[in-house]
């Protein structure tokens, strides 16, 4: 296997920058995490994540579809049964016993495959590599929301306020100042209507402690919420 194209070590503040950078260079491969649930890896194709696989196989998948209580474990057993016996994936295994329509299992399968990608946001440090391999379109399941929209969900569950205010500390109570983003606005973020408000609460000129200040006189505002959008 060839090597990686770029490789390193990341903390948590780092992720969403990290996944950004894949997205916004429209690239095609494989980034590898090795995280604290073992390697996982991302596949991307064109700048969108094309699907997602972990290095403990179908255990995770099982795990995940048994806690959601979308098969049951007698349902699951007999479907292990038939992957060990015509030797496919438990994928497969679920629409050959007619656990699940093919069509609701693409819903499930997506929404797992963004629920893992967000829980990345949740480990602390660890290595990165990313491969160029050649991911092809049909390869898996597409996430379901855009990769932006994950970002910003990633940021609002798992990364601390905190860090995020250590970020501009060094600069002295900055000036902020609106400017349009070459690829990012509100409908790629897929904001609430009210973090939409706290991102229209920005003011050029105004500095980041009074933007602070005045978003937490705005009615029902979460200042938490605002440090992240």
């Amino acid at each position: 296997e060839a090597g990686p194209l770029f490789e390193g070590y990341v903390r948590q503040l780092d992720i969403p920058r990290l996944i950004y950078r894949y997205a916004v260079s429209e690239a095609t491969g494989r980034l590898c995490f090795e995280s604290p649930r073992g390697q996982e890896n991302i596949y991307w194709r064109n700048g969108r994540i094309q699907t997602y696989q972990s290095s403990d196989g179908d255990a995770r998948l099982s795990t995940y579809f048994l806690g959601k209580g979308l098969v049951s474990g007698a349902d699951l057993e007999r479907v292990r049964s038939t992957c060990e016996t015509r030797d496919v994936s438990l994928v497969e295994g679920l629409v050959i016993e007619r656990v699940m329509e093919q069509g609701v299992l693409l819903e499930h399968m997506s929404e797992y495959v963004r629920e893992q990608v967000l829980a990345l946001f949740d480990w602390a440090e660890g290595l990165y590599a990313f491969f160029d391999e050649d991911v092809a379109a049909q390869a898996g399941v597409r996430m379901g929301t855009s990769v932006f929209a994950t970002i910003n969900e990633g940021i609002q569950r798992s990364i601390p306020s905190d860090d995020i205010l250590r970020f501009f500390e060094k600069f002295d109570d900055p000036v902020l100042v609106r400017m349009r983003h070459h690829n990012i606005d509100p409908s790629k973020l897929m904001l609430s209507t009210r973090q939409l408000r706290l991102w229209n609460t920005i003011q050029t000129g105004e500095r980041l402690n009074s933007a602070l200040d005045r978003a937490q006189s705005i009615p029902g505002a979460d200042l938490d919420e605002f440090i992240k959008v």
